[in-house]
């Protein structure tokens, strides 16, 4: 049988860019029957292997032939994402109904949901699903209200032993304590992201409770907290205090809206103060406020760092860039430092700054401010293989200003950029 036309395939399977092939089409002329003996099947793994992550295309592979039906399904099922009550209910009618599904299910290592119509939804994943899915590495939750949770909730959490990456996304909780419980539900959890949380009601967390195996996080080794409640951060800082209840915990990551002018600086310096002793890596992606550098005391062992630089300085360096410079590397306090990375973030009034800097700025020669060597050549840098520094693209931006931008940068940091360590981009 002769080879299917180009435009014949491109019809049944759909045309690659434009996101139609998960739609089931006619097929105008089928596919020879001994395709699965002609092709090893080796071979046709291997390329169905490749599509992994483009669920469309494997579900147009899975409605080829039985050859190619199993691997699919099998790649299909390793990433489940529920974004709506039809979903959830096709899913949990095929558990029941087929054993095929439930095999799949227990090759499933990444589950997420997003439970955007309030139906408490989420909470029927853990009692449906806690002992089918034996792979699961990780386990999102997205827009989900448990206000109260149950104790058989975070009882069945625990069932999910595979577990080690958690991500809670706009998730509210009636109080710390049952964040704590939901958290600490998981025996292996290593990798824990919290964003835009929030508690209903703040309750005062004492250190001196007792520690208990279910209050601990023996396994978590990356932190990462973004745009969350100042109750919460202040509770979990409190509560991270004493250092049995996360031993392993290393990389740290903060992060809030650039343009945002609520949260409170003090929430940075509680968490630091409290688990900043025991990072190895800390990214801070806030927007620049004065004297935040200052929280870096609190971080004595760490081997890479990500830190804010102001827009205000960089675009206007006649005006203190070096100053915020040395205040930032004269705050570091490790004398492990491998790598660093300022990235550039507006302030809380950027706008309003730069349009009354650009009004009376007067360019003056930034190459007249010494280099910052008695910084860059202090022995806390010695170790130090990579120092990096990220602008942001503004609008108003010329390809002058922005080489004029880099020309400082190199100026300041000359001795970084003589070790060739210094990237600018």
């Amino acid at each position: 049988m002769p080879d299917v036309p180009s435009q014949l395939n491109d019809y049944y399977w759909g045309d690659v860019f434009g996101f139609q092939g998960g739609r089931r089409r006619e097929v105008l002329r089928p596919l020879s029957r001994d395709i699965s003996t002609r092709i090893p099947q080796e071979v046709v793994d291997h390329i169905i292997d490749q599509l992994a992550g483009c669920s469309a295309h494997l579900y147009n592979c899975a409605l080829v032939c039985r050859s190619w039906n199993y691997r699919s399904t099998e790649i299909l099922f390793t990433r489940i994402i529920i974004r709506s009550p039809r979903h959830f209910d096709n899913l949990a009618h095929a558990a029941l109904q087929e054993e095929r599904v439930r095999q799949h299910l227990a090759g499933t290592q990444h589950f997420s949901i997003e439970d955007r119509s309030g139906d408490s939804r989420s909470h029927l994943v853990v009692y449906l699903y806690a002992l089918t899915m034996r792979s699961l590495r990780t386990l999102a939750f997205s827009q989900c209200t448990w206000t109260p949770i149950h104790p058989s909730f975070t009882l069945l959490l625990s069932q999910f032993a595979t577990v080690t990456h958690v991500s809670l996304d706009k998730v509210h909780v009636q109080n710390f304590t049952d964040l704590r419980r939901i958290i600490c539900a998981f025996p292996r959890l290593e990798h824990l992201v919290m964003k835009r949380c929030s508690l209903k009601h703040h309750t005062p967390v004492h250190a001196s409770h007792g520690v208990t195996s279910k209050s601990l996080l023996p396994h978590l080794n990356y932190l990462e907290l973004g745009e969350n409640d100042v109750q919460l951060l202040t509770s979990l800082a409190q509560w991270l205090r004493i250092p049995s209840r996360a031993p392993s915990l290393r990389e740290l990551s903060l992060s809030e809206h650039l343009q945002s002018t609520g949260f409170d600086l003090d929430a940075l310096e509680h968490i630091l103060r409290f688990v900043g002793y025991k990072l190895s890596s800390l990214a801070v992606e806030y927007p620049y406020i004065n004297g935040m550098h200052r929280h870096l005391c609190y971080v004595p062992a760490l081997h890479t760092l990500s830190f804010p630089l102001s827009t205000l300085s960089t675009r206007y360096p006649s005006r203190n860039l070096a100053t915020e410079l040395e205040s930032i590397l004269l705050s570091v306090s490790s004398a492990d430092l491998e790598s660093l990375t300022l990235v550039e973030a507006y302030t809380r009034s950027s706008h309003r700054e730069m349009a009354t800097a650009r009004v009376s700025s007067r360019e003056e020669v930034v190459e007249d401010v010494q280099p910052l060597d008695h910084v860059t050549k202090d022995a806390r840098f010695v170790r130090l293989k990579k120092a990096k520094i990220v602008l942001r693209a503004l609008n108003h931006d010329t390809e002058e200003e922005v080489e004029s931008i880099v020309r400082s940068l190199r100026h300041l940091l000359s001795y970084w950029d003589e070790r060739n360590i210094l990237l600018i981009e």
